[in-house]
């Protein structure tokens, strides 16, 4: 995955989401009620068959019954505009009432066209893009929120990397001569699970060496607040809070530590919807848990004193 914002991020993810929709609208036909009455009072008329009765419809216009092909493309549609709104929703979990209620008009715009439950008009061309401009008003939204940092890549590392490589003032990634180093909770508690109750006395020990760094880092000032670990190019951050998975990404479970990871990774990235938000992880199974969910992730920097690696 490439390593971009974000905001970039869902930009990518919202061109997909419309051109299923345009996919969709070419697949798909709108009938108009009151005009498909008129046409057959006009047949009827000719055929001497008129009837005074008028019907009054409180939807006047259907879409019609899809072909396979529009099936197929719906369903599609449906599952990748899922993945869309979630991420959407957790990037803007604590912003304003306005925010959350023009999400909201946004989203039923969008899943009545996906849905094909209501027809605002006649056009499908009409249609297609009124729900495009809408999952646009999404990505919109997001962009328009502040961002807590000064656009320095975000560097989030799991233990396993830590674990790896744990002189973490040395860390270096290509393309970034500045960036942070942030710590979350879920990994704390792991480190300090495995310095007990680690396999073996080899991982206990890495996990206590690691342990005393970070304390080490934390004589410089609060870890909560940021302090540098490298020539003032690399800060290291702890975060102090856990995320609230209820609110996260709804595959996401409280009971599996990678999972947490991943939702504080999101957490981060709202924070910071403008800045390189990255997972540092060599673990295949968060790999693909990211992947999934959107974040991107790289491999932790090789050590370089022999007998480091895990």
């Amino acid at each position: 995955m490439a390593l971009t914002t974000p905001v970039d991020q869902l930009r990518g993810r919202a061109e997909a989401v419309k051109s299923g929709i345009t996919g969709l609208g070419d697949h798909s036909h709108i009938t108009d009620l009151m005009e498909k009455e008129r046409q057959e009072r006009e047949e009827a008329r000719i055929w001497g068959e008129e009837s005074t009765a008028f019907v009054m419809y409180a939807e006047p216009y259907v879409w019609d019954a899809l072909p396979v092909e529009g099936q197929r493309l719906q369903q599609e549609l449906h599952e990748e505009y899922d993945r869309f709104s979630e991420i959407v929703r957790v990037m803007l979990r604590k912003r304003v009432d306005r925010v959350q209620e023009a999400l909201k008009e946004a989203n039923r715009i969008i899943a009545q066209f996906v849905k094909h439950e209501v027809a605002g008009g006649a056009v499908v061309a009409s249609e297609v893009k009124t729900a495009c401009t809408a999952v646009d008003e999404m990505v919109s939204l997001v962009e328009e929120g502040k961002d807590a940092s000064d656009r320095r890549a975000v560097f989030v590392p799991d233990t396993n990397a830590l674990i790896y490589n744990s002189q973490i003032e040395s860390w270096a990634f290509a393309d970034f001569e500045s960036f942070r180093i942030v710590i979350t909770p879920t990994v704390l508690q792991e480190l300090d699970q495995l310095k007990v109750t680690g396999r073996n006395e080899g991982l206990r020990e890495k996990a206590e060496q690691v342990i005393r760094q970070l304390k080490e880092y934390q004589r410089r000032g609060a870890l909560h607040a940021g302090v540098p670990i490298r020539s003032g190019k690399v800060e290291l951050v702890a975060v102090a809070v856990e995320p609230e998975m209820s609110e996260s990404l709804p595959w996401l479970r409280e009971s599996n530590a990678d999972d947490r990871l991943i939702a504080t990774t999101f957490e981060v990235m709202r924070l910071f919807p403008h800045s390189i938000v990255v997972l540092v992880t060599r673990d295949i199974n968060v790999q693909n848990k990211a992947n999934f969910a959107g974040v991107s992730f790289v491999e932790p920097p090789e050590p370089t004193t022999p007998g480091r690696s895990a």
